[in-house]
C-alpha cells in the first residue's frame, strides 16, 4: 500500500498527527518487551535474533556468508533503528556501497553507533581540519580507529603527536588519507615509548627519525616489544645504531618477517654468499632484502650469467640490486654493448658507474655523443622505458627520480626530440630477437609471463590471490598496450574500479580487446537507444555479453526479438539495465526454441508466456533442455497446461531446484501434508515454492500453535502462507485479539478474510473505529511497519521475507 493512501485514510480521521507522535508504552500483544527508541522512530523490530543477517545482505550488499559472521556482533540488536541512520549517514557523507562494506567488515558495532553522538563530531573535527568530503572518506577508509576515538581526548593528541613528529600538519593529514592505521597507535602506550626508546636507548636524534617516518610513519607505530625485536635483528646484522642506515634497516625489517629474511639469507647462499656477505650487503644496502625472491634471482642471475660479476662483487656493491632490472640495468647494459661492437667504447667505464650515473648524465655522456652513428640507441631505450603519449611519464625512462621535463629538455637541446617521438622502430634490440611491435608506442613489455599478476594488483586493485585467477587467460600477454587502453576507455565511459573489476573478473580477455574495433561500437550502440553513460555502465555490469557481441549480427537480433517478446523497447532496456544474463541467450539456439515450445507442444498462448516474461525475462533464457526439464516438473505435479497458473508454476520452479523442492515436501511433511496436499497448494499458490525453508517453517508453527489452524485447513488456504508474518499477519492477528479482549470484535469475520484485505479497508474497518478506545491498535501497526523518511509507512501486503 502506498504512504499516500495510508495518510489520507489517517488525515481523514484526524489521526496523522497522532500515529506519527504517538509515544508507544510496550503495550504490544505478543510482545513482553519493545525498543522503545526504535518504536518511537520506526526502525523495524523483529523478534528473530538472526534477523541482521538479512539486514546485512539487503542493505549493505553482504554476501550471506559474509553478513552471518559480520552479523555476530549484531546479535543483540532487535530494531533496524540506529543501523539504518549510521548507514543513512555516511552514505549522506560521500561513503559508497563498497567502502560501508568495508567500515563495517571491520567492526560491524560500528552499526550500533548513536550518530549525532558519536559518528558526527568526527566528521566535524576533520572537516575543520580543512579536509573535503572525499578527503575524509579516504582517511576513515585507511584508519576507521577514527570512529572509535574521542576527539579531544584521542584524536587531538594524535594529531599534535604527528605533527611534531613528522614536523607539518599537511604531512599528517597527507598519512591520514593514504597510510593504512595511521592513526590506530595509542600516543601513551606506543607512541612516546617508541620515540623515547630511539632516542634515548638507540641514540637516533629525532630529525634522523623524522626524516624515515615522514615517508614510512608505520614503523613507530609497533607495539614497543616489536620495535624492540626489530633492533635486536639490526644489531644481529651488525649494522652501528649511530650510523644513518640503522633507521632505514628498522624500517625494511619491519615489512620483512623473520622467516622471509631468513629465506632471503639461505637463496643467497645458494648463489655462493656466506653469512658474513649477506649481513655485509644488507648494512649497504637495506631495501634489496624488501625485494621478491623472484625479482632478487632474476637480477643476480643476470649480473652473473650476462653481465659476469662474480657473487662477492655483487655483495660488495649490494646497491647493484636496487636498480630497475628492465628500465634500468638491461638497457644500460645493451647500449654499452652496442657501444663496444662499434668500437666506440674501450670499456675502461666500469658498468657499476654507468648504472650509478643519472638518466640526465647516461643520455648525455654514452648516447647523444653517438646520434649519428648508432641511432638505434635511443630505440634501445624507448622500448624499455616507460612512455605515455609525446612525452615521457614521471619515473622514465629507467629511474623514478627523472621528471619528464627534464629528459625532453635534453633531447630537444640535441635536436632529437622529433626523431624520439617519430622513429619507427625496427626490432633493432640487443639481446632481442623479436620485439611486439606495440612496443613502440612506449606501453610496459615485459619477458615475464607473470608480469599480469602483478599488473592487475597495481592498475586494476585486486588481491594477488584474484590477480592470480584472472591473469591465466592473459599469460599471452606480454605488453600493457591493450590492458592500459581498455581500462582508460572504460573509465572515460563512468565506470570506477570496482565496476572495472567486475567487468574484468567476468571475462578476463576483455583486457585484449582492440578499443576502437570492440568497445567503442557497443558504447555507440546502446547510447544510439537513448541510454545514459550510467545506464550504460549498469547494462554491461549486468550484461558484459554485451562487449563480446557483434552489434549488427548479434545485438540488434536480441533486441528486436526481447522487443516482439515484452512489447516495448522501454521494457527491453529495462531489463537489460537491471536483470543479469539478460542478453546472454543466443535468439537461434534458446529463445526461438523456447518459445516454439511453449507454444507449439505445451499450448500456451504466446501473450500469456509475455505476461511472466515482462517480470521474469530469464524463464525463456534457458537452455532448452532445462526448459523442458521444467515442463515435465511442472506435470509431475499435476499442473494442466492450459491453466494460466502454468507458466506461472514453470517460473516459479525455475527458481527452485529438484533438490531443494524436495526439501520443502519433507519439511511439509513433517507438518503433517501429503504429497497430493503439498502439490495442491504449488498449484494454487506456485510462488509458495520459492519460500525458504525458515520462512515456510515459522509461517506455519505460528499458524498452528498460534492462531490454531490445522495442517489440513493451510493446505486449503495456502494463499495465507504468502502474507509477510512480520508485517501482516502478527500485527493483524494482535490487533484482532486486542480486539476480542476489549470485547470490542466477535470474531465473525474469519481470520483468512481479513488478511486478504487492503491496507486501507483493514484500517478504515478494524483500527479507526476504534481509535478513542483502543489507542494502542497505532502502535502495534506502528511498530510493525517499515519507516522511510519523516512521514512514509510502508504495510507489506505481499512476502517481501527469505525468499530463496
Amino acid at each position: 500500500m502506498a504512504a499516500a493512501t495510508l495518510r489520507s485514510v489517517l488525515r481523514r480521521n484526524r489521526l496523522l498527527t497522532l500515529f506519527e507522535t504517538c509515544h508507544l508504552r510496550d503495550r504490544l500483544f505478543f510482545s513482553s518487551s519493545v525498543n522503545a527508541a526504535a518504536v518511537t522512530v520506526g526502525g523495524t523490530i523483529s523478534p528473530d535474533p538472526h534477523f541482521m543477517v538479512e539486514y546485512l545482505v539487503n542493505s549493505c550488499g553482504f554476501s550471506p556468508s559474509e553478513a552471518a559472521k559480520f552479523s555476530k556482533p549484531l546479535a543483540h540488536l532487535r530494531s533496524t533503528e540506529k543501523p539504518d541512520a549510521v548507514l543513512n549517514f555516511m552514505r549522506s557523507q560521500g561513503f559508497d556501497g563498497a567502502g560501508i562494506r568495508k567500515v563495517i567488515s571491520w567492526k560491524p558495532n560500528y552499526l550500533c553507533y548513536n550518530v549525532e553522538k558519536n559518528l558526527a563530531p568526527k566528521f566535524q573535527f576533520l572537516r575543520d581540519l580543512g579536509l573535503s568530503e572525499s578527503d575524509i572518506v579516504d582517511a576513515i577508509l585507511k584508519n576507521h580507529g577514527i570512529l572509535l576515538f574521542n576527539a579531544q581526548r584521542s584524536i587531538v593528541p594524535r594529531l599534535e603527536m604527528w605533527e611534531s613528529l613528522l614536523g607539518s600538519r599537511e604531512l599528517v593529514l597527507k598519512h591520514l588519507k593514504k597510510t593504512m592505521r595511521f592513526f590506530h597507535s595509542s600516543v601513551e602506550k606506543t607512541l612516546h615509548p617508541n620515540q623515547k626508546f630511539l632516542r634515548d636507548e638507540c641514540g637516533i636524534p629525532e630529525e634522523r627519525l623524522s626524516v624515515v617516518l615522514r615517508s614510512h610513519p608505520q614503523l613507530i607505530s609497533h607495539k614497543p616489544e616489536s620495535l624492540r625485536a626489530l633492533v635486536a635483528r639490526a644489531d644481529e646484522l651488525g649494522m652501528p645504531r649511530q650510523s644513518r642506515m640503522f633507521i632505514w634497516t628498522l624500517n625494511i625489517l619491519q615489512r620483512v618477517s623473520k622467516e622471509r629474511f631468513e629465506a632471503k639469507g639461505e637463496f643467497m647462499r645458494r648463489f655462493g654468499w656466506s653469512e658474513s656477505e649477506f649481513s655485509s650487503a644488507v648494512r649497504k644496502a637495506p631495501n634489496f632484502i624488501g625485494m621478491s625472491l623472484d625479482m632478487l634471482r632474476r637480477k643476480v642471475e643476470f649480473f652473473i650469467n650476462v653481465v659476469g660479476c662474480t657473487p662477492s662483487f655483487i655483495a660488495d656493491k649490494s646497491y647493484l640490486l636496487l636498480f630497475s632490472l628492465q628500465k634500468r640495468v638491461i638497457p644500460r647494459f645493451r647500449v654499452t654493448e652496442m657501444l663496444k661492437s662499434k668500437g666506440l667504447l674501450t670499456g675502461q667505464a666500469k658498468f657499476p658507474y654507468i648504472l650509478a650515473l643519472s638518466d640526465t648524465k647516461f643520455l648525455e655522456k654514452f648516447v647523444l655523443p653517438h646520434k649519428e652513428n648508432v641511432p638505434e640507441l635511443l630505440d634501445i631505450l624507448r622500448v624499455e622505458g616507460v612512455c605515455k603519449g609525446k612525452g615521457f611519464a614521471t619515473g622514465a625512462i629507467f629511474c623514478p627520480t627523472m621528471a619528464a621535463a627534464t629528459l625532453r629538455s635534453v633531447l630537444r637541446r640535441n635536436s632529437l626530440l622529433p626523431l624520439f617521438e617519430t622513429r619507427s622502430l625496427r626490432g633493432l634490440f640487443f639481446f632481442s630477437s623479436s620485439i611486439d611491435p606495440a612496443a613502440a608506442v612506449g606501453v610496459t613489455i615485459s619477458p615475464d609471463p607473470n608480469f599480469m599478476v602483478e599488473y592487475l594488483v597495481n592498475s586494476c586493485g585486486f588481491s594477488p590471490s584474484e590477480a592470480a585467477k584472472f591473469s591465466k587467460p592473459l599469460a599471452h600477454l606480454r605488453s600493457t598496450e591493450k590492458p592500459d587502453a581498455v581500462i582508460n576507455f572504460m573509465r572515460s565511459q563512468g565506470f570506477d574500479g570496482a565496476g572495472i573489476r567486475k567487468v574484468i573478473s567476468g571475462d578476463p580477455r576483455y583486457l585484449c580487446c582492440n578499443v576502437e574495433k570492440n568497445l567503442t561500437p557497443k558504447f555507440q550502440f546502446l547510447r544510439d537507444l537513448g541510454l545514459s553513460e550510467s545506464d550504460i555502465a549498469d547494462a554491461i555490469l549486468k550484461n558484459d555479453v554485451i562487449l563480446r557481441l557483434d552489434v549488427h549480427r548479434s545485438l540488434v537480433p536480441k533486441l528486436e526479438m526481447w522487443e516482439s517478446i515484452l512489447g516495448s523497447r522501454e521494457l527491453v532496456l529495462k531489463h537489460l539495465k537491471k536483470t543479469r544474463w539478460f542478453f546472454f541467450s543466443s535468439v537461434e539456439k534458446t529463445l526461438h526454441p523456447n518459445l516454439k515450445f511453449l507454444r507449439d507442444e505445451c499450448g500456451i498462448p504466446e501473450e500469456r508466456v509475455s505476461v511472466v516474461l515482462r517480470s521474469y525475462p530469464q524463464l525463456i533464457s534457458q537452455k532448452p533442455e532445462s526448459l523442458r526439464a521444467l515442463v515435465a516438473r511442472a506435470n509431475e505435479l499435476g499442473m494442466p497446461r492450459q491453466s494460466r497458473m502454468f507458466v506461472r508454476t514453470l517460473n516459479a520452479l525455475h527458481n527452485v531446484s529438484q533438490e531443494r523442492f524436495e526439501a520443502k515436501v519433507e519439511l511439509m511433511r513433517s507438518f503433517g501434508w501429503s504429497e497430493s496436499e503439498f502439490s495442491s497448494v504449488v498449484r494454487k499458490v506456485p510462488t509458495f515454492s520459492c519460500m525458504s525453508l525458515d520462512m515456510m517453517r515459522r509461517k506455519m508453527k505460528f499458524f498452528i500453535n498460534v492462531v490454531g489452524y490445522t495442517p489440513s485447513f493451510i493446505a486449503s488456504q495456502p494463499t495465507i502462507l504468502l502474507y509477510s508474518l512480520q508485517k501482516r499477519v502478527i500485527p493483524r492477528f494482535r490487533v484482532t485479539e486486542m480486539l476480542k479482549s476489549k470485547g470490542l470484535w466477535t470474531g465473525q469475520g474469519k481470520f483468512t478474510c481479513i488478511l486478504t484485505f487492503s491496507d486501507t479497508k483493514f484500517m478504515e474497518k478494524f483500527v479507526l473505529p476504534h481509535k478513542e478506545n483502543v489507542p494502542e491498535l497505532l502502535d502495534i501497526l506502528r511498530v510493525a511497519g517499515t519507516w522511510k523518511g519523516n512521514d512514509t509507512l510502508h504495510l507489506a501486503s505481499e512476502d517481501e521475507e527469505g525468499l530463496s
